[in-house]
């Protein structure tokens, strides 16, 4: 699936019946791209794993990005066998794991030129910018799939509280963004270009960065906001291919990558609902062991909790009744609800979560602090097929007229692609 030596998007190109010419920057095939091949199917993954982190890390240090698409197919399929733990078995194994969870994961040098966001805007207006676009943050959500998967089941303050059933979605979600990866990258060959064509700018990783401290902040900001503004604007970009005459890209968009979009979306409202109720479970737990030992009670809301083991992935298909945005958002914390731990005796990410009345609450306070204001208009059907209802992100429209808030996380979603909207996956900000 490598790209055609001396692919070149200079010329124009034919999509569909549409002579469409590429704007200045898009580039010939460098020889490393040229040269990629996928691994056979059969070629070993990761021989020594030992538990599904491995192979998480094994697709984020490899640079390539066909291969790491192959590398994810085999690992789904080795973690889908059953066989396999989803984290390492001791603390000295969890721990050597965390310390291979890279900041930023392996790019394959001359792939695909990274330049700073400013830049990468000027990469052309055309369906075939687009296209490559799309590819781009196909590639880079494999990754930050895979980063969930390690980042955080490697790290012993969070991993306990995670049931299979999370790591069983990361998976699906890592599979899925590396068949949309190669089905994009065949579009785009097929429209006479290739990935690596067009610069490409990194603010989908920079948002990932800065919420690498926390898992609810993740799964408030990439799955609940990114993916979701995703869902919002993919309708206009389906018709943009078609009025180009792409009727096979379009196709592709609205039959395959649109409703699985809609399951990642819902990954993250499912698995900070039942991060909120863990958090619960974990107090009231503690409480009932104070108690035992003649100490205080449990720390009020803690009796509103399931088991925190229990939480799965229904949670997002029938919400509990903590899952309803509720009145009151609790304070504005100046912690970041990452996962070292609080004074409480509980991780820090638990302590956060019970200062908060619901999951939609919580996730206000994270989107307010890491993010911003969201901006409309909003697909509130699909937001819905993932769970996602209207008390979760109304409430963070109040100040749209003013510009993005200034979150780490939210400033990646900054910058526009001609002809998509900011702050979305198809923006390349996911």
């Amino acid at each position: 699936m490598a790209p055609p030596p001396g692919a070149t998007a200079a010329a124009a190109v034919e999509v569909g019946e549409t002579a469409v010419a590429p704007a200045a920057g898009a580039a010939a095939a460098p020889a490393a791209v040229a040269a990629a091949e996928r691994p056979a199917p059969s070629q070993p993954v990761a021989p020594a794993a030992a538990s599904l982190v491995d192979l998480a890390l094994g697709v984020l240090h490899e640079g390539d990005p066909y291969r790491k698409a192959a590398l994810t197919a085999a690992a789904a399929a080795a973690w889908r066998a059953g066989a396999l733990p989803a984290a390492p078995a001791d603390a000295a194994d969890a721990a050597a794991a965390a310390a291979r969870v890279p900041a930023r994961p392996a790019r394959h040098d001359g792939a695909v030129r990274v330049v700073p966001r400013e830049e990468a805007a000027r990469r052309g207006r055309g369906v075939v910018a687009t296209m490559h676009n799309l590819t781009h943050v196909e590639n880079w959500a494999i990754d930050l799939a895979w980063d969930a998967v390690a980042r955080w089941g490697s790290d012993p303050r969070v991993s306990p509280h995670l049931p299979r059933a999370f790591f069983c979605d990361f998976v699906a979600i890592a599979e899925d963004e590396a068949r949309h990866f190669v089905a994009l990258e065949a579009r785009l060959r097929a429209a006479g270009s290739h990935y690596g064509a067009f610069p490409v700018h990194d603010t989908l990783w920079d948002a990932a960065a800065a919420t690498a401290h926390s898992l609810p902040a993740r799964l408030a900001i990439e799955h609940c906001c990114h993916e979701a503004r995703g869902l919002d604007v993919l309708p206009n970009t389906i018709a943009k291919f078609r009025a180009a005459g792409d009727f096979e890209t379009a196709a592709l968009l609205e039959s395959v990558v649109y409703p699985e979009e809609v399951t990642h979306c819902a990954a993250g409202v499912r698995w900070l609902s039942h991060l909120h109720a863990a958090a619960r479970a974990l107090a009231r737990g503690r409480g009932q062991r104070l108690q035992e030992q003649g100490g205080s009670e449990p720390p009020e809301g803690a009796e509103e909790a399931e088991t925190a083991g229990e939480a799965g992935p229904s949670s997002a298909a029938e919400p509990s009744s903590s899952s309803s945005g509720g009145s009151g958002e609790g304070p504005q914390h100046a912690h970041g609800g990452g996962t070292g731990s609080s004074g409480s005796g509980l991780p820090e990410w638990a302590a956060e979560a019970l200062e908060y009345p619901s999951p939609a609450a919580w996730f206000h306070a994270l989107v307010r602090r890491h993010y911003g204001n969201l901006k409309g208009p909003f697909n509130a059907e699909a937001r819905a097929k993932a769970g996602f209802t209207p008390d979760w992100y109304e409430p963070l429209v109040d100040g749209a007229a003013r510009a993005r808030g200034s979150g780490p996380a939210g400033a990646a979603g900054a910058q526009a692609v001609p002809g998509v909207a900011a702050g979305t996956k198809d923006a390349g900000a996911r």
